[in-house]
């Protein structure tokens, strides 16, 4: 059973993202009652079974197309869905860097919100198995996940000044974030 967020959580949170970074604190109450209930939705209403990540990518879904905050609504729907993860016992996968980079890839529509949990979802497996990063994914016809193209970094050194050649394993690697 997951541990959902509560408003008074969320508007916690938004209150300190505008004392860190300002602006507006008005919010619509009714607004963000429904997108912190669209990840209940999807987890009732999916028709395949809903990961951890697809409801932090629902929190986040949902803060952003309703924008129940006058300001900040960006800031708050990544925070809650890292929020969710975090109270659900899942650690954040990859960078900070990264993270904010595929985030803000969502936040303005060039991923939607499956590719979006399927990202958490690969750098987690990439971050358990020691890959420096995913490559990509193979799925079976009901949607399974089957193979995973990692790159990971050899034993040994080599190269110029020591570093790294990384080099492709797993399965063979297909386009990231497919539909």
């Amino acid at each position: 059973m997951a541990i959902w967020i509560l408003n008074r959580v969320a508007l916690a949170l938004h209150r300190r993202q505008l004392a860190e970074h300002g602006g507006a604190a008005g919010f619509d109450v009714v607004r963000l009652s429904m997108a912190l209930g669209w990840p209940k939705s999807v987890a009732t209403f999916a028709q395949h079974r809903v990961t951890l990540n697809d409801l932090a990518a629902a929190y986040a879904d949902g803060v952003l197309r309703l924008q129940p905050f006058e300001s900040g609504n960006e800031r708050t729907a990544y925070l809650l869905g890292q929020l969710f993860l975090a109270l659900n016992g899942v650690a954040p996968p990859a960078s900070r860097q990264e993270r904010l980079a595929v985030f803000t890839a969502f936040a303005n529509g060039a991923i939607k919100r499956p590719q979006y949990a399927q990202w958490l979802s690969m750098s987690q497996y990439a971050e358990r198995s020691g890959a420096a990063a995913v490559v990509g994914v193979r799925r079976d016809a009901r949607g399974q996940l089957v193979g995973v193209g990692m790159l990971r970094a050899p034993a040994r050194t080599g190269g110029a000044r020591g570093t790294k050649v990384p080099r492709v394993i797993g399965a063979a690697p297909v386009p990231l974030l497919q539909d």
